[in-house]
């Protein structure tokens, strides 16, 4: 799950280091954005991203 906190760029570039730098986070990140690809339904799978990226 992504959640930056504030809506500063100091957070923005805190997270988009994490994606960088922690290759499990990454990895993790990848499969849930993969599975959620593989919905049928486009408005749930839009849903589900929404909910992987908060």
């Amino acid at each position: 799950m992504v959640y930056i906190e504030g809506n500063s760029s100091e957070s923005v570039g805190e997270m988009l280091m994490k994606m960088y730098k922690d290759e499990n986070f990454r990895q993790n990140l990848i499969k849930k954005m993969k599975d959620t690809a593989r919905l049928p339904d486009s408005n749930k799978a839009i849903h589900a991203l929404t909910g992987v990226l908060q």
